[in-house]
């Protein structure tokens, strides 16, 4: 074998390191281009990644709006906050507002993240936007608007409120405001703004306007969802109104009251109240509004004029709104005004026969006028009002007919009980008032009879007995004389009496049946009562009929305070006579029917007793009333004419 030379090794083992140096140079470029490009694709990837991640939350935020709109128990705010929080969320902005337009106005729906104070201030009055306002370039371009400094904008340059109430108040400096359509009609507009300089890109204003598509959704759902729910609040109260017409037919009052606070609730005003014709109804109502509304309302006349809206409503026959009293030159109720402070007014007739009987008048204290559908309501309100007062005024008309009918058959009910009585009362009266006298002659024939059995006789018991039988006697003789001159001519067997010696010998009289049954009497006479013109006779049996019925009452009463109270005095041309009891009083149902004949709350009772006190009374040109005595019992009273001076 042949050996190699030391310097062909050399070689070799160079060549072989050259080698490997140059494959890792290439390994080492390979791997430096590998990292390059994958450094390079991710890269590209980030973007695309988080442009993806947008698509991916903004198609949440979709899904999440349009299942909230799908949802029909779902509330309208609750849709447009989801919408509002989304928009600010995605769009990297800080605060937004969904608003409406009426066609002169735009109102507010929905805000997030947005001052209370800017809020209040919209809420005080419709906005109406400047014509070099974002809002208003809107309006006028009808195109989406997006300005990048508010600050340095005209608008606020030129001080126009809303625009500066945005700067300073809300702080807004970029803003993007995005036109609501529905169809080819504009209904509102969509606004998100940025504290911070900075403006909204593209894809930015794209989100906003999607989202802006789903508000005008979500605000024709909100508009149907109110428009249901005030057809059926309207329903409701229309409901109500009737039940109250139909359990109310004696109370007006309650109507009226019911009608002017549902009208207001419903229409959104501040103060209500229902003015009459007082010439037809005199029936007055109001609601809401400080203590003097009553008062000032209720001086303001129902009459023709100029001067006022119910003046003009007065003329017309029609309804009439001033939106702002103020503005109105022809509008003179400025105390009214002053007083109440409100601004927009509508009155609506209450026509009978097409002629207005009353007004309602609906007031608030802003500029904000009534809608269409606002004063059909309240005209719906008006009519069921006429045919609550049309009831009231029949009604009564029916009562009085009713009323005058009853006083009829009860004036042919008198007569009737008047001839029975000049018929059957005789012998009636007879039993009724002879029955005590031979009651009291049976009791003293009996005592003779067991004084006579002693031994020896108590002859002088006897005596008195028998005298006591006599006197009876003689006052069961003076009952026939008395009802004899009742039932024959008024004035025959009248004498000049002195009540005070007529009242005392009946209290005498009972004397015995006071003291059994243990009742006090108190006499209160002046001494010098004028005298009366009257059948001694027949007094007499009035009061002991009253005594006898004041005795009895307080017999039945377990109250242990038993007080007869007999006082005179005179009053003017009169005297009065006053019995008055502590017992139990006379029953409110029987109070108008006391005196009338067969009329008795008595077990034993015929009714006859106070219907002849009464009629005696009467023949005397006197007066017998009854009434409650305090604290408790009754009190009748018997007024007679003084016997003249001559």
């Amino acid at each position: 074998m042949r050996r190699r030379s030391k310097s062909v090794g050399r070689s070799a083992k160079t060549r072989i390191r050259k080698t490997a140096k140059q494959k890792r140079r290439h390994a080492s470029i390979s791997q430096r281009r590998r990292v390059s490009r994958i450094v390079l694709r991710e890269t590209e990837i980030d973007p695309l990644t988080r442009e993806l991640n947008t698509i991916a939350e903004q198609q949440r935020a979709t899904t999440e709006v349009l299942k909230l709109i799908g949802s029909s128990s779902t509330d309208p705010q609750l849709v447009f906050a989801n919408i509002l929080a989304s928009a600010v969320r995605l769009c990297d902005a800080n605060n937004d507002v969904i608003r409406r337009w009426d066609g002169d106005a735009m109102h507010l729906v929905a805000t997030h993240n947005i001052p209370q104070t800017f809020i209040d201030l919209r809420k005080q009055s419709p906005y109406k936007p400047h014509q070099h306002s974002p809002t208003g370039r809107m309006l006028a371009t009808r195109r989406l608007i997006h300005i990048v400094d508010l600050a340095v904008d005209q608008a606020y340059l030129e001080r126009n409120p809303p625009t500066v109430a945005a700067v300073e108040l809300a702080g807004i400096r970029t803003v993007l405001v995005v036109p609501l359509w529905k169809d080819s009609e504009l209904i509102g507009s969509l606004l998100v703004g940025r504290k911070e300089v900075r403006p909204f890109a593209d894809n930015q204003i794209e989100i906003v306007q999607n989202f802006a598509t789903q508000a005008v959704v979500a605000i024709q759902n909100a508009e149907l969802l109110r428009e249901l729910r005030e057809t059926l609040r309207q329903q409701t109260a229309a409901a109500d109104v009737l039940k109250i017409i139909s359990r109310s037919a004696f109370d007006l009052q309650a109507v009226l009251d019911t009608v002017v606070e549902l009208a207001a609730r419903l229409c959104g005003a501040d103060l209500a109240a229902v003015h009459p014709n007082r010439a037809y109804f005199r029936a007055f109502a109001i609601y809401g509004g400080p203590p003097s509304h009553s008062e000032v309302a209720s001086n303001v006349i129902f009459e023709p004029g100029r001067g006022s809206v119910m003046g003009r409503v007065a003329l017309e026959a029609k309804p009439v709104q001033v939106a702002d009293v103020l503005a109105d030159p022809e509008y003179t109720l400025h105390e009214a005004q002053r007083k109440l402070g409100y601004r927009t007014c509508l009155g609506v007739p209450l026509l009978r026969e097409g002629h207005p009987i009353g007004v309602i008048a609906l007031t608030r204290f802003t500029v904000r006028p009534f809608t269409d559908k606002q004063i059909e309501l309240v005209q719906n309100f008006a009519d069921q009002a006429v045919i609550a007062i049309e009831n009231t005024r029949l009604i009564a008309e029916l009562r009085q007919s009713t009323d005058q009918l009853g006083r009829s058959v009860a004036e042919l009910q008198r007569e009737r009980n008047n001839k029975l009585m000049n018929l059957e009362a005789m012998a009636a009266s007879i039993s009724h008032e002879v029955k005590q006298p031979l009651a009291s002659i049976a009791m003293n024939g009996g005592a003779a009879q067991r004084f006579l059995k002693h031994m020896p006789p108590n002859v002088e018991e006897v005596q008195s007995a028998l005298n006591r039988m006599i006197g009876d006697c003689h006052r069961a003789s003076q009952v026939f004389d008395n009802l004899r001159a009742l039932f024959g001519k008024a004035e025959r067997g009248h004498e000049p009496i002195d009540a005070n010696e007529l009242i005392r010998g009946v209290l005498t009289s009972f004397q015995g049946d006071l003291e059994e049954h243990e009742i006090t009497a108190r006499v209160r006479l002046p001494e010098d009562l004028p005298k009366i013109v009257a059948h001694k006779g027949q007094l007499e049996e009035v009061l002991i009929n009253l005594v006898r019925n004041a005795i009895e009452a307080m017999q039945a009463d377990k109250n242990d305070h038993r007080v007869l109270q007999v006082s005179g005095w005179c009053d003017g041309d009169k005297i009065t006579v006053a019995v008055e009891d502590s017992g139990p009083g006379i029953d409110p149902k029987h109070a108008e029917s006391i005196f009338d004949a067969f009329v008795t709350t008595k077990s034993h009772g015929m009714g006859l007793g106070l219907a002849l006190c009464r009629m005696i009374i009467d023949r005397h040109s006197g007066e017998l009333t009854a009434s409650p005595a305090h604290p408790r019992g009754s009190s009748f009273r018997i007024a007679l004419p003084i016997l003249p001076a001559t």
